[in-house]
């Protein structure tokens, strides 16, 4: 899907986009880069810096598929405005 969505960009056929990558309440865990928990279960953090540090590799790694996808093009780059939000 990130791959469509760069793909509009680069040949201007849109100027917006959204996309929700999982639900809010998914269990979905990130075992390949070494979280074993959730999102949903991190985002409950309690300012505890260990949490937070794993919320923002997920983060971290969430936009990473999307800079990936857009292939390093100029245009998508110039265009590309992102909103980042957790429930």
């Amino acid at each position: 899907m990130f791959e469509m969505l760069a793909l509009a960009y680069q040949a201007d056929l849109t100027r917006v986009g959204t996309m929700m990558i999982g639900r809010e309440s998914s269990i979905r865990s990130y075992d390949s880069i070494g979280i074993p928990e959730s999102h949903h279960q991190l985002s409950h953090h309690g300012n505890q810096a260990e949490k937070l540090a794993k919320l923002t590799r997920i983060q971290t790694f969430h936009i990473g598929l999307f800079a990936r996808s857009s292939n390093g093009s100029a245009r998508c780059a110039r265009l590309t405005a992102a909103c980042w939000t957790a429930a």
